[in-house]
C-alpha cells in the first residue's frame, strides 16, 4: 500500500512510519516521483549515492537534502555536476570553492545553454 502511495505522490512519504522511511525499495519510489521527497527519508538513505542521483533525476533542487558527506564528496559531485550544472550550488562550502568542480559546473552550464 505504501509502496503504490509514494509511486502515485512522492511526498506522500512524509506520512510514511519512519520503518518504511528507512526503506530503499519505497523511498526510492517516492524520490522517482517527486525528487524532494528525500526530505522525509531516512538518513541513511540521504547519504545513499543510488537514492540521491534518482531524486537529481527527477528535481536538482534535491541535493539540499542530501547528507552533507554527499555534498562534500568531490567525485561524486563532479558527477553530478556533469548531470546538473545547477547542482554546483547546493554542493559544501568547501567544494563550491574547488576551482576544479567550478569550472566543471560552468562549462556543463554552457553545453547545456548550447544544445
Amino acid at each position: 500500500v505504501v509502496l503504490a502511495a509514494v509511486s502515485q505522490s512522492g511526498r506522500s512519504l512524509q506520512a510514511a512510519a519512519p520503518h518504511l522511511r528507512n526503506d530503499k525499495e519505497i523511498v526510492l519510489a517516492a524520490v522517482t516521483n517527486d525528487g524532494l521527497s528525500l526530505a522525509f527519508a531516512d538518513s541513511l538513505l540521504s547519504d545513499d549515492r543510488e537514492v540521491v542521483l534518482a531524486a537529481l533525476q527527477q528535481n536538482p533542487k534535491s541535493l539540499v537534502h542530501a547528507s552533507g558527506r554527499l555534498r562534500g564528496d568531490r567525485e561524486f559531485m563532479l558527477t553530478v555536476v556533469a548531470k546538473t550544472p545547477r547542482a554546483f550550488r547546493f554542493a559544501s562550502d568547501k567544494l563550491r570553492s574547488d576551482k576544479v568542480l567550478r569550472a566543471q559546473a560552468k562549462l556543463h552550464s554552457r553545453n547545456c545553454q548550447a544544445a
